[in-house]
């Protein structure tokens, strides 16, 4: 994805703008990934990138208690 490159090269606005764009859109593919990688590093730290990753955490969080509720269902039967 154009925000892996991005901050491959160092462009750490446009990986930015990049990445806000991709939650904004729901798309939070390798997403836990984003802060071990190498090149992202200069963005540890950057509130704008940590509100980031808060956003995918909170809607990861929210996509396991769906989760959670669907298989409590499911073992309580109809």
């Amino acid at each position: 994805s154009l925000h892996h490159c991005y901050a491959a090269l160092g462009d750490t606005e446009s990986a930015l703008s990049m990445l806000a764009t991709l939650v904004d859109h729901r798309h939070y593919q390798t997403w836990w990934e984003l802060p071990r990688l190498e090149y992202f590093q200069p963005l540890v730290g950057d509130p704008r990138f940590e509100s980031l990753l808060g956003e995918i955490d909170a809607e990861m969080a929210r996509q396991r208690a769906n989760l959670d509720r669907l298989e409590q269902d499911e073992a309580t039967g109809p």
